[in-house]
């Protein structure tokens, strides 16, 4: 890359200099988005799929690499200047937006299926998993997820509010992890409102303070507790000591071998509570560690039979729309575009070229094995939260080629085969 120039000839062809120099990548393959910027600089953004999932306008105010300038350094400023704008952080395929306005938080979006607040809600254990399915079809570009909990009877509005404030809160500690990727922060776009619907007003600085404080916290837990996947038992004799209420109600969930993923998905605390009470349990000697064992469940399920089970749910209903794609004829160009996306692993590397079998059926032992060595928090939730977004995928392709009858008949069936299906133990 040193030395080499792209030159931009009359006419708008582009060139790379110096010559015999064209096989130079100067960005990988893919769809890139120019930013209005001075004539004397060209800066581009990646587009996934032709489209930007989580945008600001097209004047950039600042712009650099997070492994130089640092997310607290960039908050900071933000917040310092009392600037107006949308900072979008960028992380391999992971998109974060923080929409400031003079230097207060308003919102905060995410491409990461764990973001959303419908899997908030439910990892919270305020929604079932039944009502989270029946919230997910009601979904439209004009009822938004708020609306539809609210009219469901789910929560009320000031449940909503609250359950955004900590969506939005979660979603700026998660950017205080980044160590690299790059940031950009641009200006306000005519339709803000449309991409952040729900707005409120918190301080960056009492957040970014608050955040530091539990990244310094997380960072002496994991002296003691490495992972998620850190297995507790109840310690014999039980201790003496008196525990808080929302200790005594972590450690009744704690059976024979748990891990710490099992009580974050069962006790609805979240990750960072959830840790800080076990590591108070094993100050106390309420419990104790056993080992790190990926594989470890709560209630003592096989892990490979309760995944095999759940890919053979997931595959029934690709199969159903896959059928519905052979009976219209677009059976070739729908297998492209989901080869397409397995091929880019969609937000999972669970996915990850995963073959697709004549039926429109995903090769369950590829996934499994895929499961085995993936390291990033619950194997159940990410292989449910894998699979699910290709259903959403595939089901977004199909609409395009299905009509009246043809796409309820397929709604009806997918959403009869939801029904039966039951989200699997974390593990």
């Amino acid at each position: 890359m040193a030395g080499t120039r792209l030159i931009v000839e009359p006419g708008g062809r582009l060139r790379i200099d110096p010559a015999g120099a064209d096989h130079v990548a100067l960005a990988s393959p893919g769809t890139w988005r120019i930013f209005a910027s001075d004539p004397a600089i060209v800066i581009l953004e990646r587009v996934e799929d032709g489209r930007r999932p989580i945008a600001g306008g097209d004047e950039i105010i600042l712009c650099g690499d997070l492994g130089s300038a640092g997310i607290v350094d960039v908050v900071s400023f933000i917040q310092a200047q009392a600037k107006t704008g949308v900072l979008t952080l960028i992380r391999g395929r992971v998109r974060k937006t923080i929409l400031f306005e003079r230097g207060n938080i308003r919102a905060a979006a995410s491409n990461l299926p764990e973001d959303r607040l419908g899997e908030l809600l439910y990892r919270s254990g305020r929604l079932s998993y039944e009502q989270l399915q029946n919230v997910i079809k009601q979904l439209s570009p004009t009822r938004k997820i708020g609306r539809i909990l609210v009219d469901n009877g789910y929560i009320n509005a000031n449940e909503l509010w609250n359950f955004i404030r900590q969506q939005v809160e979660e979603i700026f500690y998660s950017t205080l992890l980044f160590r690299d990727g790059a940031f950009i922060l641009s200006a306000l776009s005519a339709n803000a409102e449309d991409q952040f619907p729900a707005q409120i007003t918190l301080s960056a600085q009492s957040l970014l303070l608050d955040g530091l404080r539990r990244i310094d916290e997380m960072s002496a837990f994991r002296e003691k507790i490495p992972s998620d996947q850190t297995v507790v038992v109840r310690c014999e004799p039980v201790p003496s000591t008196k525990l808080e209420p929302i200790e005594e109600k972590l450690l009744a969930l704690v059976q024979q071998s748990t891990t710490v993923a099992d009580l974050v998905l069962a006790s609805h605390l979240g990750e960072f509570e959830t840790t800080k009470i076990v590591f108070r349990l094993i100050q106390t000697r309420f419990v104790r560690i056993v080992e790190e064992a990926p594989g470890a469940r709560l209630k003592g399920v096989d892990a490979t039979a309760e995944y095999q089970r759940v890919i053979g749910v997931f595959n029934e209903i690709y199969r159903e729309v896959y059928a519905a794609m052979v009976d219209v004829g677009r059976e070739r160009a729908f297998r492209s575009a989901v080869e397409g996306f397995l091929g880019a692993g969609g937000s999972s590397d669970l996915l990850r070229r995963v073959p697709i079998g004549p039926d429109g059926g995903l090769d369950p032992a590829v996934i499994v094995r895929n499961l085995a060595g993936f390291s990033e928090g619950s194997h159940a939730d990410a292989l449910y939260m894998a699979l699910n977004e290709l259903v959403f995928f595939q089901l977004f392709n199909a609409r395009d080629n299905l009509r009246g009858p043809d796409e309820k008949r397929l709604m009806k069936r997918v959403n009869e085969l939801f029904q039966t299906f039951s989200p699997p133990p974390s593990g």
